[in-house]
């Protein structure tokens, strides 16, 4: 069984890609094509696997897939 995703991990994940949580935090409510237009921060609060697309989505910017 895989380990519980927590906001640790959503900030670690994009502090590699952004240079400051203020950063992260402005790209967190930006409409991203990858969800559909929907913002991460709602994904987060709506979706039961929500903080797991996120950081999933994070993990390929630092891998520079375009999401």
């Amino acid at each position: 069984m895989a380990a519980k995703l927590n906001f640790t991990d959503l900030e670690k994940a994009g502090l590699v890609i952004f240079s400051s949580t203020k950063a992260l935090d402005q790209w967190l409510d930006t409409p991203a094509p990858a969800l559909d237009g929907r913002n991460p921060r709602d994904v987060i609060d709506t979706d039961t696997d929500g903080l797991q697309k996120v950081i999933g989505i994070l993990t390929g910017l630092a891998y520079g897939h375009y999401l």
